[in-house]
């Protein structure tokens, strides 16, 4: 039985001085360590899943789609709702990935010291 564990547990919205966007607090369980990290959508895609991608590493669950946002406004709370939850189930499938914990990429992205821009 696999103990990791990635979710969202909450969201709020910030600024960088040029634009508005959402902030995920996310929640790592790798084993008996539990710590979180804050990231955007843009550095989860760009900088997880892409490079993920880059490396070979497929799951059954898909990145969520920038679509949905054309179609809502991001700060709405449905869409906030909507998407976390499909954020979540790829978390889900992808800390099951066997080893996920030793990849470069991963591990990265999940420490707290590293800023991703």
């Amino acid at each position: 039985m696999n103990s990791n564990q990635m979710y969202i547990d909450s969201s709020f919205p910030c600024e960088d001085g040029v634009k508005r966007y959402l902030m995920y607090r996310i929640v790592v369980k790798m084993g008996d360590r539990t710590w979180k990290v804050f990231r955007r959508y843009s550095e989860m895609k760009e900088h997880l899943y892409q490079e993920l991608v880059d490396q070979g590493i497929t799951m059954n669950v898909p990145f969520p789609n920038r679509a949905l946002l054309r179609m809502m406004d991001q700060f709405d709370p449905e869409f906030i709702a909507e998407r976390t939850a499909q954020l979540n189930a790829w978390m889900e499938c992808l800390v099951q990935i066997p080893n996920i914990a030793n990849n470069g990429t991963f591990k990265y992205f999940v420490d707290p010291m590293n800023a991703i821009s």
